[in-house]
């Protein structure tokens, strides 16, 4: 599987460069090089469905859609939307997406019914949104239905404690640095490029190391941290979630999800 990511690296690499995607890099967006990676592992695992939670101006939904029109994969995008104006905007320049699914609403009430929604086939989910341990509650729901082949969490950063805990427990390469790929074609000159043109845009985070993990669902550590009791979770644990997705109780989900995050502020522990 190593060696079909290697080559979709320099194929999507490719297409990021002929295709400008450094050069229409937002600030706050995935970058252009974290979403190469992720493409390339969707194709190394097959999958056939995308779902992203949190789209702010669209420009990794842009790249999803995309793959989805070059690969003729069902790509689903979910957000709030909580800024009508930015809305606006996404929504017209994803415009010419016609195979895009552009959803409105609460990924903690409508993650699970999209991940489970239509025909049976491997998906694949990438998280911006929520963030923290409220994401990595929805993934590891995500990750214990039998069609998750691939789950992707943004914004971790080399020192919170949700980067330490996954790197500690997955056994596969996490961030694209972890695969050891440095052979001279187009992901070298992607990399270039994005550090040339996003540091000239004055990006914020920092150019020297990524911080998208993507995980396969069936990575024995993660595997096995799925079906944990996570304490700091309180009622919305992994497994309570995912039952309650499979009989399409979607609502209280949403509401085990809200009395948690108030329990959790109630005893200092957001995040």
């Amino acid at each position: 599987m190593r060696d079909k990511i290697f080559a979709a690296l320099d194929e999507w690499a490719q297409i990021a460069l002929d295709s400008g995607w450094c050069e229409q890099w937002q600030e706050g967006a995935i970058f252009p090089a974290e979403m190469v990676f992720f493409l390339a592992v969707c194709d190394g695992a097959g999958a056939r469905r995308l779902v992203e939670s949190g789209r702010q101006d669209g420009y990794s939904t842009m790249i999803l859609a995309e793959y989805g029109k070059r690969r003729h994969v069902e790509t689903i995008s979910l957000d709030y939307e909580s800024d009508p104006d930015q809305a606006r905007s996404c929504r017209t320049r994803l415009g010419g997406y016609s195979g895009l699914q552009l959803v409105k609403g609460e990924a903690h009430c409508l993650f699970g019914k999209y991940l489970l929604s239509g025909k049976k086939m491997a998906h694949a989910c990438l998280m911006d949104g929520p963030k923290g341990k409220w994401a990595i509650a929805l993934l590891l729901a995500a990750s214990g239905l039998k069609e998750t082949k691939i789950i992707a969490l943004h914004n971790l950063d080399a020192d919170k404690r949700y980067t330490g805990m996954i790197r500690k427990r997955a056994k596969g390469p996490v961030f694209y640095e972890d695969l050891g790929y440095d052979a001279k074609g187009a992901w070298t000159t992607l990399r270039a490029r994005e550090r040339e043109v996003l540091g000239a845009k004055g990006a914020i985070r920092s150019l020297d190391q990524s911080t998208l993990g993507v995980v396969s669902a069936d990575d024995p550590g993660w595997r096995k941290m799925r079906r944990a009791f996570i304490p700091e979770l309180f009622l919305y644990q992994p497994v309570l979630i995912r039952m309650l997705w499979r009989v399409g109780a979607w609502a209280l989900a949403a509401r085990l999800y809200v009395l948690s995050y108030l329990l959790s502020r109630r005893f200092g522990l957001e995040g």
